[in-house]
């Protein structure tokens, strides 16, 4: 539980009294409407008030770009910021990657799809989880590439977590079950 004090006064003049004499300042000072001098607040319904806000459509495509930026500003996510085929491989190792890798992702890709108004959180998901498990098919479990893709996988799945995705992702699909009841009737 936090309490914060309020700073301003409790007390304003009330322009709507006018009068003279020894007690015209009295009179014209009104107490400040729903002013208390110290604000409650318990971190549970804090929560629940921003779970609730994430919801829009708006707040989903900043949550994504808020992860997607987390995600890009860790050292080790430096292996998946470009395709993995334009940034260390020889000509044997992408012949090797075009044939194990059918759908290929980085976090340049992705972060180009959040700007299309129609990419929702569920793709978002699905291509961040899609980067990660192409890491961990195509490298070996001892190099510096698996242990970032894990490390990042990990890292995504606490922010998918901390931001209520799974909530997100499910509200997605209602919506578009009742955008599909709409049309087909």
């Amino acid at each position: 539980m936090q309490i914060e004090e309020s700073k301003s006064s409790d007390y304003e003049l009330n322009p709507s009294v006018t009068g003279k004499g020894e007690n015209d300042i009295r009179s014209r000072l009104r107490k400040k409407p729903n002013k208390t001098k110290f604000l409650y607040t318990d971190d549970y319904s804090e929560k629940k008030s921003k779970k609730k806000e994430i919801l829009s459509p708006i707040n989903i495509k900043e949550t994504c770009r808020t992860i997607l930026e987390i995600i890009k500003r860790d050292p080790k996510s430096e292996l998946f910021r470009q395709p993995a085929i334009k940034s260390f491989m020889d000509q044997k190792d992408r012949d090797y990657y075009k044939k194990k890798i059918k759908e290929p992702r980085d976090l340049g890709y992705i972060a180009k799809k959040l700007k299309i108004p129609t990419y929702s959180a569920k793709e978002f998901y699905d291509d961040l989880e899609l980067c990660w498990s192409n890491a961990l098919l195509f490298n070996d479990t001892d190099t510096e590439a698996y242990q970032c893709a894990t490390y990042l996988k990990d890292l995504s799945d606490k922010l998918y977590k901390e931001n209520n995705f799974t909530e997100i992702i499910n509200k997605e699909k209602e919506k578009e079950a009742n955008s599909n009841n709409n049309t087909n009737l």
